[in-house]
């Protein structure tokens, strides 16, 4: 930034204080030294404060008598235009439709996968049941599910009534994750119905989903068959 001649040998200078490159050293006199500070830290956030500092010569090039001066000036602030923020949106609507379905892919996948080790878990224990029990189920034609329940999570004797020999073979039953429902229905409808969230058959010992997530829309249940 050169220097603005003034009367009687002075030298002005003009320097916006825009952040930390706006320091005194960068800004130097004619004869190469550097002006004085000013009496406030240069090294100051962006603003809208400028300092003129005047620097009256002397003989031989020797500067003296620094007088500092603040005042405000305006700095035009560019903003977006409507091109800038249409592009903007663009992107993010692309990026939107990018991560959204892998989103609700990944969440269908995990549940799918819940679903199959919950599956696993209850049909597995139901077999461990029938080991204990001489091959009785957990639960008989004409039995509920709170029947069924109560012999999977408590203790049972060889009969199936309360006692101390066997069980529990879960602390609670596992809810479905397509319905978030961790009931039991025996017997009755085939699996789909989507009133609890399993259904066991007391004539075979079939245990299966009972949400009715049919994904394809072709009328054939997602998870009956696991």
């Amino acid at each position: 930034m050169t220097a603005r001649p003034v009367p009687a040998a002075a030298q002005i200078y003009h320097i916006p204080v825009l952040g930390r490159d706006a320091t005194f050293s960068r800004f130097r006199t004619p004869e190469g030294a550097l002006p004085p500070k000013c009496g406030h830290d240069p090294f100051l956030p962006p603003s809208d404060l400028f300092v003129m500092l005047v620097m009256e010569a002397r003989p031989g090039g020797a500067y003296s008598n620094t007088v500092c001066r603040k005042g405000f000036v305006m700095i035009a602030k560019r903003a977006f235009t409507l091109v800038e923020l249409m592009i903007v949106v663009a992107l993010l609507g692309i990026m939107a439709a990018i991560v959204i379905p892998q989103f609700g892919s990944n969440t269908s996948e995990a549940k799918a996968s819940a679903l199959s080790s919950n599956l696993a878990a209850v049909r597995k224990q139901i077999e461990l049941y029938r080991y204990h029990h001489q091959e009785q189920l957990p639960a008989a034609i004409g039995e509920t599910g709170a029947d069924f329940v109560r012999r999977m999570t408590t203790k049972t004797d060889i009969a199936g009534n309360a006692g101390a020999q066997f069980g529990p073979y879960f602390l609670r039953m596992p809810a479905n994750p397509f319905n978030n429902l961790d009931t039991v229905r025996v017997g009755g409808a085939a699996a789909g119905v989507n009133t609890h969230g399993w259904r066991f058959d007391p004539t075979n010992g079939q245990f299966q989903a009972d949400d009715n997530i049919d994904t394809n829309g072709d009328g054939v249940l997602d998870h009956v068959a696991l």
